[in-house]
């Protein structure tokens, strides 16, 4: 489908939904427990990205300000021929930061991931309470809360390429 979604790149965090003929001659509570360690690794993929793209976008936009008022500032002494290169300097780099960032979209991943990790935290806690209180477990159940899991994954992954295709549109 797309390298966002490869199990090889992330594991079970973005592995598919188990089918039944894939899980068939499991007990319940092993098949309850590789979907508990799916959705432990969609949280902890989540949970480890989000504070990163949360600081890349936040320091962007620090970063662009900063350039952008000391371009201005030392543009509006331009009397001064060293301080007017600094400042087409400043201008410059305030151009090409405000041309990046929608290229990596940090703010986009950042916010996608704090939604998936809610849903994944709901997936989670609903199988555990599911597991603890359901006698007998229900095969089909645990299906369910593995397909749950898989379908945040993929609304993650098709979330952020459709943030990524239309970024750039959106600022030019």
């Amino acid at each position: 489908m797309n390298d966002v979604a490869d199990p090889g790149i992330l594991g079970a965090a973005s592995a598919p939904a188990f089918s039944s003929a894939m899980v068939e001659g499991l007990d319940d509570l092993t098949l309850a427990h590789m979907v508990k360690e799916r959705c432990e690794a969609a949280l902890s993929y989540a949970e480890n990205r989000g504070p990163k793209w949360r600081r890349l976008a936040s320091l962007t936009k620090l970063a662009s300000l900063a350039l952008s008022a000391a371009a201005t500032v030392i543009l509006g002494l331009s009397s001064l021929s060293p301080l007017a290169a600094a400042g087409f300097v400043c201008s410059a780099l305030v151009t090409t930061l405000g041309a990046i960032e929608p290229y990596f979209n940090w703010r986009s991943r950042w916010v996608l991931a704090e939604k998936a990790l809610h849903e994944w935290h709901r997936v989670d806690d609903d199988l555990e309470l599911y597991v603890a209180a359901a006698r007998p477990i229900d095969r089909e159940m645990l299906l369910e809360f593995d397909r749950r899991r898989a379908a945040t994954w993929n609304d993650f992954s098709e979330q952020w390429l459709v943030a990524r295709r239309s970024a750039p549109s959106e600022s030019g």
